[in-house]
């Protein structure tokens, strides 16, 4: 059980989060070393509601609705399985420092309830209880960006702390 936050700013990218309970894992297709959760902010270019994506790698035999096309996409960082979604109250500004939080608690012996925070305003509150569930793990930073919006982001302040 712990809180992890990070203060985050935009300098161009679509998206930026945290990588949570999660846990490295020796394989040789490239892109299934990681496993575990993470909470980002997407960044909107059109005036649509930023949002927080909360997400999962998941098993090729525990994929959700929608299974890998290939095998070697389980567990792969571009085939990850949609927790929970929420529009912020307000759009992020570029260039411009925002808080990160997420909180993660065991609650049961096969479910975690995660919350994630931006900017102290709760935008995601799940209980993950199906499938693979990860309870332990430690947590790193997410950037996403695309070609001509390359993720440029800068992160300071990184603090994680025990949950009671």
């Amino acid at each position: 059980n712990y809180r992890a936050r990070v203060k985050f700013n935009v300098h161009g990218g679509k998206k930026a989060g945290l990588w949570f309970l999660g846990t490295y894992q020796n394989v040789e297709t490239r892109g299934q070393w990681f496993v575990g959760y993470y909470c980002m902010v997407a960044v909107k270019d059109d005036k649509a509601n930023d949002d927080v994506q909360l997400k999962q790698m998941r098993t090729y035999d525990d994929y959700g609705e929608y299974p890998p096309v290939d095998e070697r996409n389980s567990y792969h960082f571009t085939n990850p399985f949609d927790l929970a979604e929420g529009d912020l109250a307000q759009n992020l500004e570029d260039n411009e420092w925002d808080e990160l939080t997420v909180e993660v608690r065991t609650v049961a012996e096969n479910a975690v309830n995660i919350k994630c925070y931006v900017d102290d305003e709760l935008v995601i509150d799940h209980t993950d209880s199906e499938g693979d569930v990860f309870t332990k793990g430690t947590i790193g930073l997410k950037t996403y960006g695309s070609q001509g919006d390359y993720a440029v982001m800068t992160f300071d302040d990184v603090i994680v702390e025990p949950l009671d």
